[in-house]
């Protein structure tokens, strides 16, 4: 880089001008990369937050789907106990209405949990999760995600296990 000097010097440079404009090189590219940095940190930072923001949301919303859930199981299980009470006592019926629902709401419907795991995701695998300075709430993700592993095998292990057993009851031929 050659600086050109208004007062019209051309003869060669001396050791000082080297040195300052090294200095000044030297402070521009260190001051722009502090600069750099700063900025990358904030935008990390604020990128963390919503990323923080949506996964509470996404954990809102999978506490209301638990609750409709439980809700939901409770009524399928009090309409089974309605059945085999009524089965029980009235011997089974085809043509009674209550019953025959009652029976098969129990025997078929049954619904399962599906969390909503993006927000999650992306935090664990972009490595966000580093800009989370509380040890308590990483370790609450972990076992979130965890959880949410459990539960995605328990709900994969019950329906290859019922469709399995499909398949192997006898043919009526």
């Amino acid at each position: 880089m050659e600086v050109h000097h208004p007062h019209g010097h051309h003869g060669p440079k001396k050791g000082k001008e080297y040195i300052l404009e090294f200095l000044m090189l030297f402070a521009a590219v260190s001051l722009g990369f502090l600069a750099e940095n700063i900025r990358e940190g904030f935008i990390e930072r604020h990128r963390s937050h919503e990323l923080a923001l949506a996964l509470r949301t996404d954990v809102q919303q999978d506490i209301e789907k638990i609750n409709a859930l439980i809700i939901n199981r409770q009524e399928v299980l009090a309409a089974a106990k309605k059945a085999v009470f009524d089965v029980e006592v009235n011997g089974f019926k085809k043509s009674d209405i209550v019953q025959y629902r009652n029976l098969l709401r129990s025997a078929y419907y049954w619904s399962y949990f599906e969390p909503t795991t993006a927000n999650l995701d992306q935090i664990i695998n972009s490595g966000s999760l580093r800009y989370f300075k509380n040890k308590d709430l990483i370790k609450a993700i972990s076992n979130y995600r965890n959880s949410i592993n459990v539960v995605a095998d328990r709900k994969s292990t019950r329906l290859n296990s019922s469709h399995s057993s499909v398949s192997r009851m006898p043919s009526s031929a």
